[in-house]
């Protein structure tokens, strides 16, 4: 028997490919969820091990349906406004505490949980059986409403990222057809390829301890934080146009500029907010009010 609770799997991050040993399926952008069935109880686990069943009673009929001694994994999706799954959305269901809230998110934000994989099934321990077997198990399974298994495509890796791409999604999660379920571990066997875009923002200031570059839209739209990869040369630039006169101020530990760059930034995506998701500097792309 699988002790609960149990870190996920996890994939390696690469570019969309093609490959006749995988399998692809969509990369949702929500909370990773195990479940099991303990007896009666059904438990939803995030990936950090936190205890998430009260956030989303619409997902507890599963405990009805779901043979006892089983776990699943999968992803747990609220989609936003436009139709598509929203992190923003579901971490508000997951960061609700009161009954009254929780009730209410449930009736206007509903989750659904996107299943696909088991690592025990009525009390057997699975994980070292090929993914195969694990998805053949899946689909005799009876789910209700608010669970769906998540659909696969055999080897077309790209093309099935490309449609995807079109449609907004988060990106594609390759994975070997005969590899095991490895609890914990993160393993070339899954491989996930997320849609990227980038993006122009102005340099809007700087931070130190430690240094990182604030861009958004003038005079203080911030968008983002970038913290990661920025050359030596552009922080040098950054703090010589500061000493050049080009400081405006100091607030919140950033030292605004006058806007005189425009840099590109490679996100994931663009909160409701209107912060980008997961940026990261790319590089210079040009003086500010040239473009």
């Amino acid at each position: 028997m699988i002790s609960f609770p149990v870190s996920p799997m996890l994939p390696e991050e690469t570019l969309p490919f093609t490959d006749s040993r995988f399998i692809f399926e969509t990369k949702w952008d929500g909370i990773r969820c195990l479940a099991h069935r303990d007896g009666d109880s059904l438990i939803l686990q995030s990936r950090n091990g936190l205890n998430m069943t009260a956030s989303f009673p619409e997902i507890l009929a599963l405990g009805s349906t779901l043979p006892p001694g089983t776990i699943l994994d999968g992803e747990m999706i609220s989609l936003g406004p436009n139709g598509l799954p929203d992190f923003e959305f579901v971490m508000r269901r997951f960061n609700a505490k009161s009954r009254g809230i929780i009730e209410r998110l449930s009736q206007t934000i509903p989750a659904t949980y996107e299943v696909f994989d088991v690592l025990q099934h009525e009390g057997e321990v699975v994980i070292n059986r090929p993914l195969e077997d694990r998805k053949g198990l899946l689909s005799k399974l009876e789910l209700p409403p608010a669970c769906r298994l998540t659909g696969w495509v055999p080897t077309e890796g790209e093309r099935l990222f490309e449609a995807v791409r079109k449609l907004g999604l988060e990106g594609v999660v390759g994975k070997l057809i005969d590899s095991r379920y490895e609890p914990g571990k993160r393993s070339l066997s899954w491989r996930k390829a997320k849609n990227y875009r980038d993006v122009e923002a102005s340099l809007l200031g700087f931070r130190t301890s430690p240094f990182s570059i604030v861009v958004g839209d003038p005079p203080r739209d911030v968008k983002g934080v970038l913290e990661h990869s920025i050359p030596q040369a552009v922080s040098h630039l950054v703090m010589e146009a500061a000493r050049k006169g080009l400081a405006i101020g100091i607030e919140d530990r950033t030292v605004w500029l006058k806007p005189f760059l425009r840099c590109r930034v490679r996100i994931s995506g663009v909160a409701w907010s209107g912060r980008f998701r997961e940026p990261r500097f790319i590089g210079l792309s040009s003086p500010f009010g040239s473009e």
